[in-house]
């Protein structure tokens, strides 16, 4: 972590110390409030488990090191495809015991002994390119209890995510439907033909004699003027919805 000095002893920071500061800022762990989950477990890495601060929020699982406020790695919970829980024998040969703690991590060593592990799985055209993710809490309970974290969380935001899926894929038909040249064609008719009309009522209206005519052809001006203005809205509607957010 970069640090800062004060007085005459503060020198100038290096470019890629400014770049560091930059990166460890956009990485910072989810706020508080944001977090359902904040605790110490153990995650397999190159056949060794090591400790790491573990929070979960509703869009993802996020990792740092221990007693760290920066994001090493994350998954997307909407990403996770499976996530079962494997027992003390089937992580066998794909484990140790012990480890040194490292600087950043004061932890110490996971046991693993007779603890469950926690097997997800990712999607291989997600975040994770598939990589499988192997976690222990401090004990079996607890895992249970991560495991039913993970499951529920991942399953509403697979749901919240094919809910935004669906709006963004009818938002683009809407589009391409709307863009198309024939649809705008249909549109510069309608206002063309919308004018018209509206010229051919304001001249009948305007003239003596043929009473009868005139208030029949003003009547079916209006009717045929307020199809247009029901087709102008529908118009509107569907111009709003296909560029929701985004210039018309």
């Amino acid at each position: 972590m970069a640090f800062f000095l004060t007085g005459a002893a503060r020198m100038p920071m290096s470019f890629k110390s400014k770049m560091s500061l930059i990166d460890d800022f956009e990485r910072k762990l989810p706020e508080e409030k944001q977090r359902i989950l904040d605790t110490e477990i153990g995650v397999l890495l190159n056949r060794s488990w090591q400790p790491r601060r573990f929070i979960m929020t509703k869009e993802a699982l996020h990792f740092a090191f221990s007693n760290d406020d920066v994001e090493i790695d994350h998954i997307p919970l909407a990403e996770i495809t499976s996530s079962i829980i494997m027992k003390d024998t089937d992580t066998t040969g794909v484990r140790t015991n012990s480890r040194k703690p490292s600087r950043r991590n004061s932890a110490g060593p996971i046991q693993t002994a007779g603890l469950h592990t926690i097997n997800i799985s990712t999607e291989i055209d997600g975040y994770n390119s598939g990589r499988a993710y192997y976690l222990q809490a401090e004990s079996n309970e607890m895992t249970l209890r991560l495991l039913v974290e993970i499951q529920e969380n991942s399953k509403a935001a697979r749901h919240r995510m094919a809910s935004r899926n669906i709006l963004k894929l009818v938002q683009r038909r809407m589009k391409k439907v709307f863009d198309s040249p024939p649809a705008q064609t249909v549109i510069i008719a309608a206002i063309l033909l919308n004018f018209a009309v509206t010229v051919v009522r304001s001249q009948y209206s305007d003239r003596a004699g043929h009473k009868d005519m005139q208030a029949d052809l003003v009547l079916l001006a209006d009717q045929v003027d307020l199809v247009f203005v029901t087709f102008f809205l529908a118009e509107l509607a569907i111009n709003a919805g296909s560029h929701w957010y985004k210039p018309f």
